[in-house]
């Protein structure tokens, strides 16, 4: 059986590396993409089950770089059946600070729908252009949060706006696709235990949002990864256009 290839954004994150993990253990190869340098990514593909893994460098809030990355696969015969969109940006003030809207410049909230709502719609549209038109198995995952579906907690209204946007765009996008046999979902992570939490959290935070959520816990970045598992499987051929909430009962839908 010919194995098949999943592109991760944002896999040096907390949650990107536990979705390579994951994804690695499927048998798939993985590609590991980030911001990062290509030396820390290789380090951690070399981590990974299997073999033949790829590293590509990429800033998913410039056109230029997710083409030029998508051209470099090209170029390297590395043809892509899943693509996972995990990176995002999540600004906070001093000491993990909400900003607010006042302190929102116009810059900032570019930048942020630069990154997670432009990135994930162009990361988006590459891989459906370089996907063969008899794909049998094409998958797509992008990641909100439930900060977009509660209107947030501590995080700062352009990235509220932003993965609500992504929520969107996702249900549009499978209905686009779903005459191809392609899926398309969305994972919503709630409070997950990796350093973008830790930097918004302060002194007494974790108490306190720990009362909004009925399983009394933060959450694991693996646990956010086995709703990835489950969505680019072939049982999963019939979910699309929903969302996949992680989040211990923080939001219920």
């Amino acid at each position: 059986m010919e194995t098949r290839t999943a592109l991760v954004t944002g896999a040096a994150g907390g949650i990107g590396q536990a979705v390579c993990r994951a994804l690695a253990q499927q048998e798939l190869r993985i590609v590991l993409a980030d911001c990062k340098e290509v030396v820390a990514l290789q380090a951690l593909a070399d981590t990974l089950p299997g073999q033949r893994h790829a590293v590509v460098q990429v800033d998913i809030g410039e056109l230029e770089s997710i083409e030029r990355m998508y051209a470099r696969l090209q170029s390297q015969g590395i043809g892509l059946s899943v693509l996972v969109n995990v990176a995002a940006i999540s600004p906070v003030g001093d000491g993990g600070a909400r900003i607010d809207v006042k302190a929102t410049s116009p810059q900032l909230w570019n930048r942020v729908f630069a990154v997670n709502a432009f990135g994930t719609y162009a990361m988006c549209r590459g891989f459906l252009m370089q996907l063969p038109p008899d794909i049998a198995h094409g998958r797509i995952v992008n990641f909100a949060s439930t900060a977009a579906q509660l209107g947030g907690y501590q995080s700062c209204a352009a990235y509220v706006a932003s993965k609500a946007a992504v929520i969107a765009f996702t249900k549009a996008l499978a209905r686009e696709v779903a005459p191809q046999g392609i899926t398309a979902n969305v994972v919503s992570p709630g409070l997950i235990d990796t350093p973008m939490l830790r930097a918004r959290l302060r002194p007494g935070d974790e108490r306190a949002a720990l009362g909004l959520v009925p399983l009394e816990r933060i959450g694991l970045p693996e646990e956010v990864a086995a709703a990835v598992s489950y969505l680019i499987r072939p049982e999963a051929s019939y979910v699309t256009g929903s969302t996949l909430d992680v989040n211990g009962g923080y939001y219920m839908a």
